[in-house]
């Protein structure tokens, strides 16, 4: 980090940290080779991994070359912020994943200051990352107490080498931290050094437990910024229970609704912060591109039990519901949700209006959802009993709308919803 005669913080491609380089190196090799995805979770293959990480200057560990995208901290990081601000897509079919570079986007990217990427990535990280999904240790937990922490290391000075062993409240306050020690270290918040006996032990394997932390000048400097901006609630996956439990036990009349606080932009904090000169703003996921026409959906509930279904691009999530509910013969007697990257309970996803937290299936119409001809996402309906039901696009015919949503095929007989 350097700091301009008017005391503005200033990036460069290696200070505070060779992050912005390191992104640039991985985005060209992106943008020059095929890239094939695993079958399962539609991560990069070995290949590539080997390809990419002798690049990169943040981290020069040595890496077995069995190991798999969780076991890169750097590009298991770039791979999700990849994914948040449009850099490639992921096309599946059933026997492959491919990336899908959106190379636009990225020359927009390379286009801008050093202080600008770097600002996007950090906003990307902390403000839309699934930080769940970004730890990749088995033994480590997603950070849910940043203003523990934040208040924990508040009186700390710069280049100050913390023994955890002698903070217990710091120790505390980051156990279990895992990839986030590597995470925070790359964006340039902290160095840290390994306790070699209690990390990477036989009974547990892969497993970051540090010696000492010591903090950044660029840290210290913006580590309010960082609390403000930072949402309680990051990594909780399963909001719908949340919702359920609201039903439950919040009766009407009984207590009155708080309203949640707006999380202000990082961005827009570290604003004050960076030179005019050097930064106008940063790069956010495209707009959805509005697809015309009629879709054909294959929900499955098994191989021996589905419905193939017909709906516009004006119809929404919603009507879906409503149609998949009306043709499997189910009462609509509880919370659902899509999951468009076929996970459960991942924050891809879109939510009962009757849910405490959007987005709202109400107001997702399919043709702005970027649907593709073989893409599987899910729809699981009653949280307790999880009926689930993996959505198929067969077919989407542009420009020729249908103007209500249509049962075109049934396949095995719909199952009790309720067995007793």
């Amino acid at each position: 980090m350097k700091k301009a005669k008017d005391s503005k913080i200033l990036i460069t491609e290696n200070d505070p940290t060779p992050i912005v380089g390191d992104f640039q190196s991985y985005l060209t090799y992106l943008a020059t080779h095929p890239i094939k995805l695993t079958k399962t979770k539609g991560y990069l293959t070995k290949k590539d991994l080997l390809a990419i990480y002798p690049l990169m200057k943040c981290d020069t560990r040595d890496v077995s070359q069995h190991n798999s995208q969780l076991d890169y901290p750097l590009l298991h990081l770039f791979y999700n912020l990849s994914l948040i601000l449009d850099f490639f897509k992921i096309k599946r079919t059933q026997s492959t994943a491919t990336a899908i570079i959106q190379k636009e986007q990225i020359d927009v990217f390379m286009k801008m200051t050093a202080t600008e990427q770097y600002v996007t990535l950090l906003d990307a990280f902390w403000m839309d990352a699934d930080w769940e999904e970004l730890q990749g240790e088995k033994w480590g937990v997603a950070p849910a107490n940043i203003n523990i922490l934040t208040e924990a290391l508040q009186d700390i000075p710069a280049d100050y080498e913390i023994d955890l062993s002698q903070y217990e409240e710091i120790e505390h306050a980051v156990n279990r931290y895992g990839q986030f020690f590597f995470y925070f270290a790359y964006f340039g918040f902290w160095r840290f050094s390994l306790d070699l006996e209690r990390s990477n032990v036989p009974s547990r394997p892969y497993c970051t437990i540090p010696k000492s932390i010591t903090l950044t000048l660029l840290f210290t400097k913006i580590y309010r910024e960082l609390y403000e901006s930072w949402d309680p609630y990051k990594g909780m996956r399963g909001n719908q229970y949340f919702g359920l439990f609201d039903a439950l036990f919040n009766l009407p009349g009984e207590f009155e609704e708080e309203e949640e606080e707006e999380i202000e932009s990082l961005s827009e904090l570290l604003r004050p912060f960076l030179s005019k000169g050097e930064f106008t703003s940063i790069l956010k996921k495209k707009q959805p591109v509005y697809i015309e026409g009629t879709y054909l959906l294959k929900v499955m509930l098994s191989s021996s039990c589905w419905r193939t279904l017909q709906l516009s691009s004006d119809h929404t999530l919603l009507e879906l519901h409503d149609l998949i509910q009306d043709v499997f013969d189910f009462d609509d007697d509880h919370l659902y949700a899509f999951y468009m990257d076929g996970k459960k309970f991942s924050k891809s996803c879109y939510n009962s209006p009757m849910d405490s937290h959007g987005p709202f299936v109400d107001d997702a119409e399919i043709g702005k959802l970027e649907l593709y001809q073989g893409q599987n996402f899910l729809y699981l309906f009653d949280f307790g009993y999880e009926w689930t039901f993996k959505i198929q696009v067969v077919e989407i015919i542009e420009e020729n709308k249908v103007s209500e949503p249509q049962i075109i095929e049934v396949f095995g007989d719909a199952p009790e919803q309720y067995s007793w």
